[in-house]
C-alpha cells in the first residue's frame, strides 16, 4: 500500500537539454569554409566540390519549370496514346489486317 512512504514524494527527473535550431545553410557555409581553410585539400578536390554543389543546386531546380515540363510530358503521352488507339482501331476494322492474320495462321 502506498499510503505510507519513507522517502517522500518522487520528484520528476530533469534533463539539461537545450533544443537548438538546425540551419542547413549555416552547416553548408561551415563546410565550405573548412575546405578553404585546410591546406591539405588540393585544387582538384575543391573544383570537384564546387561542381558537386552546383549540381545539387540545379537538381532542386525551378518549381515552375518542373511543373511546365511535367505538363508537356503528360500532353505528349496522351497524344501518343490517342494515336495508338486510333491506329489500332483502324487496323482492326480493315480487311487487309484480317487477311494478313489468316495468311500467317494457315
Amino acid at each position: 500500500m502506498a499510503f505510507f512512504s519513507f522517502g517522500g514524494r518522487v520528484k520528476n527527473k530533469r534533463f539539461d537539454y537545450i533544443p537548438q535550431h538546425y540551419d542547413p545553410s549555416v552547416e553548408d557555409l561551415k563546410a565550405r569554409m573548412a575546405k578553404y581553410g585546410n591546406p591539405e585539400i588540393s585544387d582538384a578536390e575543391l573544383a570537384k566540390a564546387r561542381i558537386k554543389t552546383g549540381f545539387r543546386i540545379k537538381a532542386r531546380g525551378n518549381k515552375e519549370a518542373l511543373k511546365e515540363g511535367n505538363k508537356k510530358s503528360n500532353i505528349r503521352l496522351m497524344l501518343v496514346a490517342v494515336g495508338l488507339i486510333i491506329s489500332t482501331l483502324y487496323l482492326l476494322q480493315s480487311d487487309a489486317f484480317f487477311k494478313f492474320i489468316d495468311g500467317i495462321l494457315t
